[in-house]
């Protein structure tokens, strides 16, 4: 009996033996729950973050072509208006990117000619969108900076030009006396820009907040102010375009001298500040013609170089969005060219 149950067990081992041998894995017992074995998966590509600073802004009720547009509103204390800002940025626009940014005057006819006034506009975000998919430019953020319609001559003046510099006992007129009825406030206006919008823009999107990186630029009285605005702060913006530059109303001269001594004595002459003049022949830029070439000799006698001066002059072209559109690719190359 014994002989009979130990065969039997040999027999049972042997046809496990055997079983294995045809390939069957022994049981293991379970790993713990953090010993269990992980898949060999690639993982995926790290998501870009997402700005949701940006979340909080609404939408401009204005179309464009290519990129964003935001809508906000600032009230600066010694400016004393309500301000609105449209916002725009490019396509692609994210925060693993820094952006320089250009401040633009008269911000509602910046981007949509369907609701300017003159149902014209600079087409920023269509010409800007372009330069940057062609490889052009660097991919930039424009704050276009409404102007408030009853005031808007006085907000853009450049003060101390007016208070310092024009010649009363030389000339009886600036010629914009029946333009700027309102409290002049052409300091504060720079002032809002410094201390309420640009901090507010800083904190909210991805920009490269220094002063090579920050530029202003605007047309007419918004030329004045920005070459202005970099003059009275030098250390804030690093480039100034100025576009068909107020220098005449009606073709006075007082006020041309003023400006042309202000930029004499306060043009920045570090090396380092970059200024475009432009310029064209009808309508209102018909009575800048005569001084605009002492205007664009100016830097040059103060040591710039086509390195940090552009200018251009446009025979035909007229004293509006239309034509400023028709040639906003110059500027915007010179601000951000590759």
């Amino acid at each position: 009996m014994k002989k009979i149950v130990l065969l039997l067990s040999m027999a049972v081992l042997m046809a496990s033996c055997s079983d294995n041998q045809q390939g069957d894995e022994p049981t293991l017992p379970e790993q713990p729950d953090n010993e269990q074995t992980k898949p060999d998966v690639t993982p995926d590509e790290p998501e870009k973050e997402e700005d949701t600073r940006v979340h909080d802004l609404p939408k401009s009720s204005k179309e464009v072509t290519t990129g964003t547009l935001y809508r906000t509103k600032v009230k600066d204390e010694n400016f004393g208006s309500t301000v609105y800002l449209d916002i725009w940025t490019p396509e692609g626009y994210n925060l693993d990117e820094k952006y320089p940014v250009v401040y633009m005057h008269d911000g509602q006819n910046l981007y949509d000619k369907k609701s300017s006034w003159n149902k014209q506009a600079w087409e920023i975000d269509e010409v800007g969108g372009r330069l940057i998919a062609e490889g052009t430019i660097k991919p930039f953020i424009a704050v276009g900076i409404h102007s408030i319609d009853n005031s808007r001559i006085c907000d853009l003046m450049p003060q101390k030009i007016l208070t310092e510099y024009f010649d009363t006992e030389k000339y009886s007129t600036t010629g914009f006396e029946s333009y700027c009825n309102k409290e002049i406030r052409g300091d504060e206006y720079v002032d809002m820009i410094v201390n309420t919008i640009k901090p507010m823009v800083d904190s909210i999107f991805s920009t490269l907040p220094d002063r090579d990186n920050t530029a202003i630029m605007g047309s007419s009285m918004g030329g004045l102010m920005s070459f202005y605005a970099m003059c009275e702060r030098p250390d804030v913006f690093g480039t100034a375009v100025c576009v068909s530059t107020h220098l005449s109303v009606s073709g006075e001269e007082g006020w041309a001298a003023a400006v042309f001594a202000y930029l004499r004595d306060k043009l920045p002459t570090d090396g380092a500040h970059r200024i475009y003049f432009g310029c064209c022949d009808k309508t209102s830029d018909y009575y800048y013609v005569p001084f605009y070439q002492e205007l664009i000799t100016i830097p040059t006698e103060m040591g710039y170089t086509e390195a940090n001066f552009g200018h251009g002059f446009y025979p035909g072209a007229a004293h509006d969005e239309k034509s400023w559109a028709a040639r906003v690719h110059v500027p915007l190359t010179f601000l951000y060219g590759k």
